[in-house]
């Protein structure tokens, strides 16, 4: 590797992708509205969401990070931070999707 592609690297450090695998997630016992979720990543980083083990949504990589902190019991603004970062996109829009994305399952 040449001594610009170093430099480049420096100012804008890849992200590493989300880790492949199995990530379950279960509402807490008190919650009003009881679902199961299963979120598989694909080592390309896109996803397959199983619901209630009857309804099976494919997930681009996007759809795939936002469920994925949602299942992982991210913090809110720690999620956005990261997606906001790894997409480009400003807090606000990242934060307006995060919710969305999260209200919709």
């Amino acid at each position: 590797m040449n001594f610009f592609n170093r430099m480049i690297e420096r100012v804008f450090v890849p992200f590493k992708p989300l880790p492949p695998g199995m990530f379950p997630y279960q509402t807490p016992p008190d919650a009003p509205m009881q679902y199961r979720l299963h979120l598989r990543i694909e080592p390309d980083g896109e996803g397959i969401l199983v619901v209630n083990a009857k309804t099976v949504l494919h997930l681009n990589q996007t759809a795939t990070e936002l469920i994925y902190h949602m299942v992982q019991k991210t913090p809110e603004d720690s999620a956005i931070e990261q997606i906001s970062r790894r997409y480009h996109v400003k807090k606000d829009i990242a934060r307006q999707d995060f919710v969305e994305l999260t209200q919709r399952i």
